[in-house]
């Protein structure tokens, strides 16, 4: 009727709202696979464009895994459409197209790619478990605001006798609340209850004892429902009331409740999330425990390649490097047949990724001619990642801080060389090792000029010279001058 007065016509939703759908099908799948044609076609244009690895690595962690989130935050998307969208980011990642026919050699597993940078890995999350992390973010939202509208409206329909954390899920009830319920199981176990007045803490269901786990408390009489954890607190004078909680609870149990501060001032209880110090709700801490922890051995290592100030690209390569993910004919060897697995400069030893980087001969004598003045003989027969290792101080047998700062232009030299590599076997044209070591110099960040002591003039003083006129029957010409202490050049 209000329609019909102010003469608005009647429109139909659509099938989406903000990019989600409001219309399910009974296929789930077929539902939210608009996601998937999303990626789909970022890729797609993106395939034409020559992008290097790691600005795919760019791409891939800001803009295409940045698409499903707000549809993972609302519902649960189906496990073979989230594996499809990290086949098909996986397969971007390594330079193919979406083509089934476009295959090329993955040197590592993407769940190796997906750890968190401190294991080893990049920090792109898979899409199952984050789907679950998104969804536990609004899971703990409706616990922190029952208030909100649309707390009390799931409320009105799902739970009215109780609250979120211990309300059932009928079968008759919406998609939408079954994906909140499903998350809400499994964060469930990392809730606990920090104790204010204890007026709303269940004593016999809720976790609010620490150092208990996921157990529950001895009760020393049958459950009483009625009874809260106030019941067991002296308002007076804000302490616990051991003899009401001998009748309850076993001695166990009660030398871990007494240990429970209780503030002087009586306050609301509240609930905090187990997985952080502070107790606040962050999805990434969510999403590391269901991904499970693992072996963080070298954590400084990967550190140190991240910090390292020089391009991105050039960081990449180097975490490549460590994990033996170059394809290098020793490697290529072991996967498909090759005519040969020598190196191609010295046509003498199998080519790993130590000989062609750092033991190859010619490769040897440009780093005993560099500025370090390296000798690598000592890693002919070690891992690339023993070399990374003593230059980042990791390695106590070969720590040394002075070389901490000679890192970037190690790393810069090392993917120098490997583009003189890829130039030899390509397009079968030598560099010289003035080459080599130029390109490298040029990846590296320009240093700051720093004045030392009285030998420089400040820039006051120079400013104000330069502006002087010349004399009477003199013409004066304005000229600047360059100096760079890496290259040893001039201009």
């Amino acid at each position: 009727m209000l329609a019909r007065m102010i003469n608005i016509k009647n429109q139909g939703l659509g099938e989406k709202y903000l990019g989600a759908p409001i219309i399910f099908l009974r296929s789930k799948t077929q539902t939210h696979l608009s996601l998937l044609k999303s990626i789909d076609n970022r890729i797609n244009s993106w395939s034409n464009r020559f992008l290097s690895q790691a600005g795919r690595t760019s791409l891939v962690k800001a803009i295409d895994q940045a698409i499903p989130l707000y549809q993972m935050a609302a519902f649960l998307i189906p496990k073979n459409l989230c594996r499809k969208i990290d086949s098909h980011l996986c397969k971007y990642w390594w330079g193919e197209s979406l083509d089934p026919n476009d295959k090329k050699i993955h040197l590592l597993a993407w769940d190796n790619i997906c750890k968190p940078v401190s294991e080893g890995g990049l920090g792109i999350r898979k899409s199952e478990i984050n789907n679950i992390a998104m969804l536990a973010r609004n899971a703990w939202r409706l616990l922190e605001n029952p208030e909100s509208l649309w707390g009390k409206t799931l409320k009105a329909k799902y739970f009215k006798n109780s609250d979120f954390l211990h309300a059932n899920c009928p079968n008759s009830a919406s998609w939408a609340w079954k994906c909140l319920h499903f998350v809400k199981e499994k964060i469930k176990p990392f809730i606990s209850w920090i104790v204010g007045d204890g007026k709303f803490i269940d004593p016999w269901c809720d976790r609010w004892i620490p150092d208990c786990n996921n157990e529950h408390p001895q009760p020393q009489t049958p459950h009483d429902t009625n009874i809260k954890v106030a019941d067991f607190i002296d308002q007076t004078s804000r302490s616990w009331d051991r003899g009401n909680l001998q009748i309850h609870f076993d001695q166990s149990s009660i030398e871990k409740i007494v240990r429970i501060p209780l503030s002087s001032v009586s306050s609301s209880d509240r609930r905090a999330w187990d997985l952080t110090r502070d107790g606040r709700f962050i999805s990434k801490s969510i999403y590391l425990t269901l991904r499970g922890v693992g072996n963080n051995q070298e954590d400084k290592l990967w550190k140190g390649i991240w910090k390292s100030k020089m391009p991105h690209r050039v960081q990449l390569f180097t975490w490549k490097c460590a994990k033996n993910a170059l394809p290098v004919r020793d490697l290529l060897s072991q996967r498909i047949n090759i005519n040969t697995n020598l190196c191609p400069r010295c046509q003498a030893e199998p080519k790993t990724i130590t000989h062609a980087l750092l033991t190859c001969t010619q490769i040897a004598t440009l780093w005993s001619n560099s500025r370090m003045h390296c000798c690598t003989d000592p890693f002919v027969d070690k891992p690339i990642s023993d070399w990374l290792r003593s230059w980042l101080a990791v390695d106590p047998y070969r720590s040394n801080v002075d070389k901490i700062e000679h890192f970037p232009l190690v790393a810069s030299l090392m993917w120098s060389i490997w583009m003189s590599r890829n130039i030899l076997v390509f397009n079968n044209k030598i560099e010289t090792d003035i080459a080599i070591q130029n390109r490298a110099h040029r990846m590296l960040p320009k240093p700051k000029f720093q004045k030392q002591g009285n030998n420089t003039t400040s820039q006051s003083q120079l400013t104000n010279h330069a502006r002087l006129p010349p004399p009477a029957g003199w013409v004066k010409v304005n000229c600047d001058g360059a100096w760079d202490p890496v290259t040893k050049c001039g201009g």
